[in-house]
């Protein structure tokens, strides 16, 4: 009985994740062939071009060195295609919408359906307007994903506590990823007080100062990491850029 109930709910994670990635090339790939290097794209284009990829690693020291890293790395891997960074946005979309599949299962693991359609609203809507922008701003779209994973490791930390050690530095590492990529992305440590807050009160109402002893314990380690970003974000790193100079 046990086993036909995992194979029924092994398929029915299948089918989830078809319909959400059906529904996210319905969206998104029909044109894409279409598609070019618009705006922010071209003078990264350009320099990866003429220059190859430790340029565009060079170009991004001023205000994101590790998102520059990144973004060489791969421009290494795709080269100049447009049609290839559309299609890894388009990825990485794809992907962002099933990891957000596995962190809504992870706190309604009984709502099959309801989570489902979460996460097909997820990768529809809002609709992320910079998405043709493809290689600028494949970009976000990866540091949402490490964001993601950061948050589902802590949950898995709280629901699995016989692999903290495993989980706890891997939602570290991946907190501090996502936040050296996008640095407004911290706001992710507020979504993370709110699901902790829910994933150890386990549909109960505990009493207030147990849980937020509790709450705190589970996340003081990412609260490390993210409190070593904002001392190196602060008070040590230096952007020349004025939108993402903290002075400014």
């Amino acid at each position: 009985m046990k086993s036909l109930k995992n194979n029924l709910l092994a398929r029915e994670t299948l089918v989830s994740i078809l319909f959400i990635l059906v529904l996210g090339a319905i969206a998104f790939l029909p044109l894409v062939n279409q598609m070019g290097y618009y705006r922010d794209d071209w003078h990264v284009a350009w320099a990866g071009h003429n220059l190859g990829f430790q340029q565009i690693i060079d170009m991004h020291k001023t205000d994101r060195p590790f998102m520059g890293v990144v973004y060489g790395l791969t421009y290494l891997v795709l080269g100049d295609a447009p049609l290839a960074w559309h299609l890894y946005a388009i990825a990485m979309r794809l992907a962002g919408a099933l990891l957000f599949l596995w962190l809504v299962r992870l706190l309604w693991p009984r709502q099959r359906l309801a989570t489902t359609l979460m996460a097909a609203l997820f990768v529809i809507y809002p609709g992320f307007l910079q998405l043709p922008t493809a290689s600028s701003y494949q970009c976000h779209l990866v540091g949402l994903n490490l964001g993601l994973l950061s948050l589902i490791f802590t949950l898995l930390a709280v629901q699995k506590p016989a692999r903290r050690v495993v989980f706890i530095p891997l939602a570290m590492l991946s907190a501090l990823a996502c936040y050296l990529m996008m640095e407004w992305m911290i706001g992710l440590e507020a979504v993370r007080a709110v699901l902790l807050w829910y994933a150890l009160s386990q549909g109960q109402k505990p009493a207030l100062r147990p849980h937020l002893i509790r709450l705190v314990k589970n996340w003081l380690p990412t609260l490390v990491a993210t409190g070593a970003f904002l001392v190196w974000r602060v008070f040590i790193f230096k952007s020349a850029r004025s939108v993402t100079d903290v002075g400014a």
